[in-house]
């Protein structure tokens, strides 16, 4: 009996989000940083609420320094695509998405290389109030060409003795709007991961809105998330799967099953003004290619992506394959309601999509 060979074309660009954002973000900057020196002698003053608070973790200026280090530390990184360089100064998603690359890139040249570190001005520093550890720092950094969009970057310093790292790098969306936050040398309360102060505990914000990725209008938190703006939603989210791979007759003897996981990065959370919070996390995205008949096989059809170079280079697959990519999120959420109130809706303000793996399966 003959079999039946037919081959299926995988645009794989299709699975990352290119991003093309018009440049946006707050400025946010302290009057001064100066303590008021107190002469001998001097008579105490009161006490104001500002000086009876936790001390932000880090200062604008020590924070300029964690940024010029890091920015530099990536670029010697990227120029030797040397892993074991960038865990000096980088840990969690970035670490896990930006090795991937050096990998990819490793088998192929044509992969697109991660971003780079904006090169431009500091926009706004929100260091969190905490004197033990682990301490978190957020800050918006622009880039001299004011066509690129800012990113919003977050350090976490595990104990005493380590260095920040960068653990969070987000495109902030379009026209969005931060809520108002507190000063830089005040700095954001530590929220507690389960805490009921705001709509939805921040421990489970990255898994509510993985849920929505993978499964729409069924995840149980859909309707606390706002649709609009959700550049990631709808670039990458339930619709786009449903009408790209699933409904997608050029696919037809191909079955795909999409499920989420924990990412790499801890989710981090700063409180805003308001009683809200300003919550990071990350989550991965696995999406299984199932070949339904002998003799099918599966054509990679473009190559920045990175994941045909993941998959050894080769142009045609024969067999089910494993994809994985891993999102990084910025939300903000809104404080709980009281009685009587209408609830607010978590607003999507930055993320970044990047593939970690892609391997062959069964």
């Amino acid at each position: 009996m003959r079999k039946r060979f037919r081959s299926l074309v995988v645009a794989t660009s299709a699975v990352l989000l290119s991003v093309s954002l018009v440049a946006c973000g707050p400025e946010y900057w302290p009057s001064s940083e100066e303590e008021p020196s107190a002469s001998p002698g001097a008579s105490p003053s009161p006490s104001t609420l500002e000086e009876t608070l936790p001390k932000p973790s880090i200062t604008v200026s020590q924070f300029e320094r964690v940024l010029e280090e890091t920015r530099a530390t990536i670029a010697q990184a990227d120029e030797e695509r040397d892993t074991s360089v960038l865990e000096a100064r980088v840990g969690g998603s970035v670490l896990e998405t930006r090795g991937a690359n050096y990998e990819a890139l490793a088998e192929d040249d044509s992969v697109e290389p991660a971003s780079g570190i904006p090169d431009g001005e500091v926009q706004l520093v929100l260091p969190q109030q905490n004197e033990s550890w682990p301490r978190h720092v957020l800050a918006v950094v622009g880039w001299q060409d004011e066509s690129q969009v800012p990113q919003a970057l977050i350090f976490e310093q595990v104990s005493a003795r380590s260095d920040f790292k960068l653990v969070y790098q987000v495109y902030l969306q379009v026209g969005i709007q931060l809520p108002e936050l507190a000063a830089s040398q005040v700095g954001a309360p530590v929220i507690a991961g389960d805490s009921s102060l705001t709509m939805l505990p921040p421990s489970q914000v990255p898994g509510a809105y993985a849920d929505i990725m993978t499964t729409g209008e069924k995840a149980d938190h859909y309707g606390a998330f706002a649709a609009e703006p959700d550049e990631l939603r709808e670039g990458l989210g339930y619709e786009h799967k449903q009408k790209n791979y699933v409904d997608n007759k050029d696919f037809e003897l191909i079955d795909f099953e999409f499920s989420n996981d924990r990412g790499s990065s801890p989710v981090i959370s700063f409180s805003t003004k308001d009683g809200g919070a300003l919550v990071a996390g990350s989550f991965t995205e696995s999406t299984e290619f199932e070949l339904t008949e002998d003799g099918v096989s599966v054509t990679l059809s473009d190559s920045r992506s990175g994941m045909r170079a993941l998959l050894g280079g080769e142009e045609k697959i024969e067999s089910d394959i494993r994809r994985v990519d891993e999102y990084q999120v910025l939300v903000y959420v809104p404080p709980a309601p009281r009685d009587g109130e209408e609830p607010g809706q978590i607003e999507m303000l930055g993320y970044n999509a990047a593939i970690v793996k892609a391997e062959e399966i069964g």
